[in-house]
């Protein structure tokens, strides 16, 4: 019985030996499967799948700066969502430069973060995207959602959107017998956005009588015959026009504008005798251009003009453009017309393709563009961004503190009585500064502690470097807003007109909040 024990003494020792060996030999098999050479922990256990996911592409169908809201809608799914935008958000082009949300636009592709409040955390402009510019020969076929561009073929995506004129229509709209010039946008070999370039409107007649069953003859050997409800599709430009009939000759340049009707008046152009009135017109700056009627009109001479109204339109690149109406006597009238400067135009593209350093801005190098706070390199009088001002406004600052260095101010100055105002108005001859339009005319330049964050109607302008900031002056009654960090947030209400074409204020310096 003794040797029997031992025996099972042994046995059972050599079994437990064994079974520890195969637990030691699992054991390491594991650790290697979770650790590296080394004993380090593998980095990617500790990565989350949200940290992992990146932004999903979208295109942005909509953009409300008032409420800080983007509406845009998935390419894959076409599921569709609605973010806000925060000082916090994220908002880079595809090379990383950091830009304001006021400079995103409708059809712009994207990566977008936002978090589960719906917050975008990071927007970045996808460097997937491509662009075929200034097609017009392009077809659309919706019945195989395929898209050809001369001897290339597309296919189009789940989302496809056209947009004219910032605003989103059917593809049923475009003219692809070369009349409308497009972009498209697309990702692989798949189209998800195509944009009108230059489109087409429409030519209608008036007082055409006379030329009833006559031709009409436009474009390069294109005729039609005059009808009572005669609608031509024209592409947008001028177009030199000629009516014929019975001896009745007419020929003009006529204009025609994106999506909207041109009526051209043909009285006076037949036998039947009218009266006219003539018209002296003060267009500046020199060389702009003048419509009548849709026509194009020279006016270095006093232009005669049937008895009536008249619509009138006048341009030059580079500055607002101009529409009103006219009414003509026999006394004749005098029009004078000043175009004021077009603000900096933005590349629609800004997400794919950097406009230039006076367009965008950029963080320096201790900047935290996740805080909102970022170092100002804004190109001055661009309302790139409504941003929230802080909440401790000074009460009824003295306006006498504040030096008009140029421009009139009236005898009946008074400081305003909304409790944390001041006012000061700034007029010529006209007795109702209210009459001009919100414009710009001229330059407005302004003096006080320096790094002051200039404000107009809640419009970010511009920061006081070396003591100034020059920003375009606008026109009528705005409320400027003096910010600067630590300070007390001044507010002015100031209402200017046209009478100086610059102004300058001197406001006193900034009052530390404590």
């Amino acid at each position: 019985m003794g040797n029997n024990y031992k025996k099972t003494i042994i046995l059972l020792s050599v079994l437990a030996l064994g079974i520890i060996t195969i637990s030691v030999i699992f054991a390491l098999m594991g650790d290697g499967d979770d650790k590296p050479k080394g004993g380090k922990q593998n980095p990617t256990a500790s990565v989350t799948p949200e940290a992992e996911k990146r932004g999903t592409l979208m295109l942005i169908t909509g953009i409300d700066l008032d409420s800080s809201s983007i509406t845009a809608v998935e390419l894959e799914s076409g599921a569709e969502h609605s973010y806000v935008f925060t000082g916090g958000s994220d908002i880079r082009t595809k090379s990383n430069r950091v830009i304001s949300a006021s400079l995103l636009k409708k059809g712009n592709i994207a990566e977008i973060e936002a978090d589960e409040d719906g917050k975008i955390l990071t927007l970045v402009g996808s460097d997937k995207v491509w662009t075929y510019k200034n097609i017009r020969n392009i077809r659309i076929i919706p019945e195989t959602g395929r898209i050809e561009t001369g001897s290339d073929a597309y296919r189009s995506g789940n989302v496809m959107k056209v947009i004219n004129d910032g605003e989103f229509v059917s593809s049923d709209t475009l003219l692809t017998d070369g009349t409308d010039m497009v972009d498209i946008y697309g990702i692989d070999n798949v189209v998800y956005l195509i944009k009108v370039v230059s489109g087409h409107g429409y030519l209608t007649l008036v007082n055409n009588e006379e030329f009833l069953g006559g031709m009409i003859y436009y474009g390069v050997g294109k005729s039609a015959p005059v009808t009572e409800d005669l609608r031509l599709q024209l592409s947008e430009g001028e177009h030199e026009i000629t009516m014929e009939n019975a001896g009745c000759t007419a020929t003009a340049t006529i204009k025609i504008s994106n999506n909207e009707e041109t009526a051209f008046d043909l009285e006076g152009y037949g036998p039947t005798p009218v009266e006219y009135g003539e018209v002296t017109f003060k267009i500046t700056p020199e060389g702009s251009l003048l419509y009548i009627d849709g026509v194009k009109t020279k006016y270095f001479e006093p232009v005669s003009l049937t008895l009536g109204y008249h619509e009138i339109e006048a341009e030059l690149g580079g500055y607002t453009g101009y529409k009103g109406s006219i009414s003509v006597g026999t006394e004749g009238l005098t029009k004078t017309i000043a175009l004021s400067p077009a603000p900096v135009q933005v590349s629609d593209d800004i997400l794919y393709d950097d406009p230039g350093d006076e367009d965008i801005f950029e963080p320096e190098e201790d900047d935290d563009p996740s805080s909102g706070s970022v170092t100002d390199n804004w190109a001055s009088g661009n309302d790139y961004s409504n941003v929230d001002i802080p909440d401790n406004t000074s009460n009824s600052p003295d306006d006498n503190d504040i030096e008009v260095v140029d421009g009139d101010r009236p005898s009946n100055n008074s400081s305003g009585n909304s409790g944390n105002t001041g006012s000061i108005v700034v007029t010529g001859d006209s007795g109702d500064p209210d009459e001009y339009d919100h414009g710009t005319y001229g330059e407005l330049t302004i003096y006080c502690s320096e790094s002051t964050e200039i404000y107009i109607n809640d419009a970010y302008k511009g920061r006081i470097t070396n003591g100034s900031l020059t920003i375009a002056k606008p026109i009528g009654t705005i409320e400027l807003k003096l910010v600067k960090e630590g300070y007390v947030t001044k507010k002015y209400t100031l209402t200017m007109d046209t009478d100086e074409e610059n102004s300058i204020f001197r406001f006193p310096e900034m009052t530390p909040e404590n």
